[in-house]
């Protein structure tokens, strides 16, 4: 997993689910609402129409339910009759959205972010590549401190070859070479081993 984006913590300063979710998203946290009705409150209110009432509240947006809520009381019609739900009737929270996590300690919460951009994901595959050719000159047996004249790759995406030829991420200095050559076809002539990153298949060589 990439961590990339660290929001800042929030002080959760309400006590009940409902307004810590409010607070949150308020501050713009990437938080959706958990909302479960509470069947045994509910159960001799509503009787035969659980199921019924269950199933509306399914087909709801969650957060139209918050807000109705935010103002006092939520009205479902449940088979031709109004059913009118309180606070209390429901267990009321917030989950992190997709692509985050969360944690709360002390009346803090923070959230991270588990999604890369496609520049993050660049950096983090150069750097494998880095390592793999650094390993791949020791066994050659090359003094570590020898200026090599190429590390070629083959296999690499358009967007790693971009870091590098921009100067955004130099691999030539990371791996002490004056030059990197990016190519779909190697010199036959020339030792290629073959990497797996991520799933992604590569064959590298340096000389």
């Amino acid at each position: 997993m990439n961590v990339e984006t660290l929001h800042p913590a929030v002080t959760a300063t309400r006590t009940s689910g409902l307004e810590q979710y409010v607070e949150l998203r308020g501050l713009g946290m990437p938080v959706v609402p958990s909302i479960s009705p509470d069947r045994g409150r509910l159960g001799p209110r509503v009787k035969g129409m659980m199921g019924g009432l269950l199933k509306v509240l399914g087909d709801s947006d969650p957060h139209d339910i918050i807000e109705s809520l935010r103002d006092g009381a939520c009205t479902l019609e449940v088979d031709g009759t109004n059913i009118t739900l309180q606070r209390d009737d429901f267990t009321i929270g917030y989950e992190p959205a997709d692509g985050y996590q969360a944690a709360s300690r002390d009346g803090y919460t923070v959230f991270v972010s588990t999604s890369s951009d496609e520049d993050t994901e660049a950096v983090w595959f150069l750097r494998d590549v880095a390592r793999r050719l650094q390993d791949l000159r020791r066994k050659r047996g090359y003094n570590p401190t020898d200026i090599l004249d190429t590390a070629t790759i083959l296999g690499a995406d358009r967007k790693a070859q971009e870091m590098v030829e921009s100067g955004r991420f130099d691999l030539a200095g990371l791996v002490r070479v004056r030059r990197v050559s990016f190519t779909e076809s190697g010199d036959p002539a020339e030792s290629f081993v073959e990497e797996d990153i991520d799933g992604q298949k590569i064959r590298i060589s340096i000389q």
